[in-house]
Parts: structure tokens; sequence; C-alpha cells
């Protein structure tokens, strides 16, 4: 009798073990379902609340909870909680993860072709890159992306990238020579530096500062709104206006997560994108001389690049590594 009942004492335990471990199977396999049938999703991002990633997640999450009736809520984790924009990227094409906002480059190992975003001095102004996104190559795009289980929900807005840099200010191709420099993942926009002799590198964002800080990389270039961000003014001296490429920041969605929605919830999700798309891109143009300013006030040293000056420069990286994306970019450049 004392073996059964040890054996029983034994399954108890193993079965209430099971239970507390055993993640919650979700409705669908998506979102996760509350007592009250109301499904709550996760969106991550890697800026602080007070980013323009922020307040953009801020906005959807408001519209769709409220245009859902509160069928739907979403929690916001922003500052990289739930990992980096590489690992979330991931999670979101496995349905871990419903919603992320994350860079264009991040894209470009799913869809090779989001590789011709990073093209140099491509986009005009902001309003080419709001109509280009919410187009036609958009829609490309997100049909591509779609294939593998991810789907942009959202074109959102992080700008145009600037150069920082505490060696002198930079006007042309030879203030570049030799500068090590932190670039984005964009292999065409890697190519763009490398043909004005600089020495380009990738390294995270988490470690970006101390890299200045340490002189481990002299220079970087990022958007202004990141500069800000990340306090980079405290460890660069010259900012240099060049808007050489244009970064967009892609809501992206499970797609999983999104066909279980119904019919109306993925009007109203696509509309919510689309209003949110329309209001990053004017707030990314109101803030840009505001953003200038304030760094001028942190103490950095403005100048404005003549983009003419880096015509051989922006020739040859289209010569090499434009010709696979030309379909694309012709329509780019005759969308106005």
């Amino acid at each position: 009798m004392k073996k059964i009942a040890r054996i029983m004492l034994s399954t108890f335990v193993v079965l209430a073990l099971v239970v507390c471990i055993t993640p919650v199977v979700m409705a669908n396999g998506q979102g996760e379902n509350s007592s009250d049938g109301v499904v709550n999703l996760k969106l991550s991002h890697s800026a602080a609340e007070t980013h323009r990633y922020h307040k953009a997640a801020l906005k959807f999450k408001e519209e769709i909870e409220k245009r859902t009736n509160g069928r739907y809520t979403i929690t916001i984790f922003p500052l990289n909680q739930l990992g980096t924009q590489e690992e979330v990227t991931e999670a979101v094409q496995l349905g871990t993860i419903d919603i992320a906002i994350t860079s264009d480059d991040k894209l470009m190992t799913l869809v090779p072709d989001f590789s011709v975003l990073g093209m140099p001095f491509l986009f005009r102004d902001y309003d080419h890159a709001y109509s280009t996104l919410n187009g036609e190559v958009g829609d490309l795009l997100s049909k591509k992306l779609e294939e593998k289980n991810v789907m942009v929900i959202s074109w959102l807005e992080n700008g145009f990238r600037q150069i920082t840099n505490n060696r002198q200010p930079i006007f042309s191709p030879e203030d570049l020579n030799g500068l090590k420099i932190r670039v984005s993942t964009s292999k065409a926009n890697m190519l763009f530096f490398n043909t004005c002799g600089a020495a380009s590198t990738n390294i995270t964002t988490s470690e970006l500062y101390t890299a200045l800080q340490l002189n481990t990389v002299e220079a970087q270039e990022n958007p202004l709104a990141n500069i800000i961000d990340k306090k980079l003014y405290e460890v660069q001296k010259y900012l240099s206006i060049s808007g050489h490429v244009h970064t967009a920041e892609p809501m992206i969605m499970s797609k999983s997560t999104f066909d279980s929605l119904s019919p109306e919830d993925k009007k109203i999700f696509l509309e919510v994108g689309r209003e949110v798309s329309q209001w990053a891109f004017d707030d990314a143009k109101n803030s840009f001389d505001e953003n200038i300013e304030a760094l001028k006030i942190k103490g950095m040293e403005v100048n404005y690049i003549d983009p003419s000056r880096f015509n051989d420069v922006v020739d040859a990286v289209y010569n090499e590594y434009g010709k696979q994306y030309s379909d694309l970019i012709n329509k780019i450049k005759a969308n106005k």
C-alpha cells in the first residue's frame, strides 16, 4: 500500500509540474486569450518611450483597441525587452511575437529585394519615401514578405541617415577616407562608405555608445531621432547632414496572427496601419529642424553636405550593386 501511495504521489507531482510549466495554448495559436475572450497581442520595438517608435506603437494600440471594441488589446515592449530586432523579426516569423517594429535592413535576409531601400540618395524627400512605401513598391515587397509568414502592417518612418564623427566635418568623400565608421547592415550602405574610403563595420545599437566612447569606431550614421534617443551627442562632436540613405521602419505582423483575424478586423488593422504610417512620416518631417537645433544645443557642430559631391561614389554603388534591383529602382525613381 505504501508503494502504491508513493507512486500515486509521484504521479500527482509530475502532473502538477506539467500544468505549471506548460505554456498556455492560444486560440488559433495566436495572441493570448483572456477568460473573457479578449485577445492580447505583443508588440516589440527597440527604442525608448520618448522615441517616435513608441509613440507610433501607442497610436496603433489605442486605435486598434478602440475600433475593435476591445476585442484586441496590445501590450507594448520597448527597449528590446523581447530581444534584438533580428531576434524579434525571427519571432514574428515563427508567430511567437505578434507585432514588431524593425528596420528595413533586418528584412533583407528574408526578402533580398528589401536591399533596394538601402541604395544611396534613392529617395528625394519624406513625401517621396512615403508614397513609394505606401504604393506599388511597398505592396510588392510586402507580398514577397508574406511568403515568409511575415507582413508589413504599417510602413513607419525612422528618417534619413546622417553622419556623425569626432574627427572633422564631412563635406566630401575625401573627408571619409580612413574613417572607422559604424553603419547599418545594408550591403549597399556599407558599399557606399567603403567606396568613399571609409572603414565601415556593423556594431549592434546597444553597443554603439560604448564603441564610440572607447574609440573602437570614430563615427556612425543614423537618423536624427536615433542620435537623440541613444544620446550619441555625448560621444560625438560633428554632425554632417547628408541624408545619404533613407531608413524605413516597417511594423511587421506575423501572417498567421493576421490570418486569424476576421475580415472586418483585418480591414481595421490595415486602416490603422496606414494612418499611423502617415503620422510617423509627418512627425519625422516636422521634427527634422527641431532635432537639429536640439543637437546643436547639446554641443554638436552641424554642417550640410552637397549630395552632388558624392555623384561618382553613388554611380559606382549603383553600377556594382544596383543592377540586380534595376526594375525596383526605376519604379522608385519614377514615383512622384
